[in-house]
């Protein structure tokens, strides 16, 4: 962390809120509008498969199921006093408290599912014979939704998506290239190789002995799409070559850039690429970097 890190997440949430409720059904299922972002799916992937158009009718199953259930579970007020405590109340307050911290991404919303459920077997107790009956093929529906969910993103995800990674690992071995920067995580494209190309994330890092191995390397590269031209560590590497007149070449591959041969390469030192990593927004939009030679 540095001492943008809470300025950064307050930001983040402003941007995301909006954009929360479709994220939150990506967990259960329902297919993300066009316009949603920051969900962690390329372009190229986020095409609709074949069932998308009735996945998108029939979304209501599984927030009409979840959202009841939630309802049933909520704090109550009796005679004697609010009633805040118990099972139901318990997982009432996960669920919200796990959309208030995840809603920025929906891998962060995960925990919803389990509690979700948790939320669905409570209110099933507590119900009467005709409300569990109801709930009960409600929660039906939403197991048949899910595993319609799964065709459909498995129809989706074989229409080369695969291939594309494929393609991009062939044509950096043929290149000759095996350790390279990328705009955002790659790490598919590492294990679809073996790891005979090693790729190093700008944004989002997770490995750094991956990092260690480009930064030693002689001869590296650097990655992205088109949609990630506008990330402040892609915009901020750029900046960085630009300043040291660092010149390069570059092919195409699917819908990746690839820039390579850097001259000279020691221009491109490891303590500029944590200055790249490390770049925040002092206020949202990508106009307002920090500078790299701080």
């Amino acid at each position: 962390r540095d001492e943008h890190w809470l300025q950064k997440g307050i930001e983040k949430r402003v941007v995301a809120l909006g954009q929360g409720a479709d994220k939150l059904g990506m967990v259960f299922g329902v297919p993300p509008r066009e316009g949603v972002v920051r969900i962690g799916l390329a372009r190229a992937v986020r095409k609709a498969g074949p069932l998308t158009r009735l996945r998108q009718w029939l979304a209501v199953l599984p927030l009409l199921v979840f959202g009841s259930a939630l309802w049933m579970v909520r704090p109550r007020r009796d005679p004697i006093g609010w009633r805040w405590r118990g099972s139901g109340e318990l997982f009432f307050w996960l669920f919200l408290a796990t959309f208030a911290v995840g809603y920025v991404n929906p891998r962060y919303m995960l925990p919803a599912y389990p509690i979700g459920a948790a939320v669905c077997a409570i209110a099933y107790d507590r119900s009467t014979a005709r409300g569990r009956r109801w709930l009960a093929m409600g929660m039906v529906a939403v197991i048949a939704y899910g595993g319609l969910s799964w065709v459909d993103v498995r129809a989706a995800a074989t229409s080369g998506s695969q291939q594309r990674i494929e393609d991009l690992v062939e044509r950096l071995e043929q290149a000759g290239i095996r350790y390279c920067y990328s705009a955002a995580p790659m790490y598919h494209a590492v294990f679809a190789s073996g790891e005979r190309v090693v790729m190093s994330a700008l944004q989002k890092d997770r490995y750094p002995p991956y990092g260690e191995m480009v930064g030693r390397a002689e001869r590296i590269c650097y990655l992205y799409r088109d949609d990630q031209r506008t990330k402040r560590q892609h915009v901020a590497f750029m900046r960085l070559l630009a300043r040291k007149h660092v010149t390069y070449d570059k092919f195409r591959v699917r819908d990746f850039t690839v820039l390579y041969d850097f001259e000279p390469r020691s221009a491109i030192t490891e303590a500029d690429i944590e200055r790249v990593r490390h770049q925040e927004r002092t206020r949202i939009g990508i106009e307002n970097l920090l500078p790299l030679d701080r």
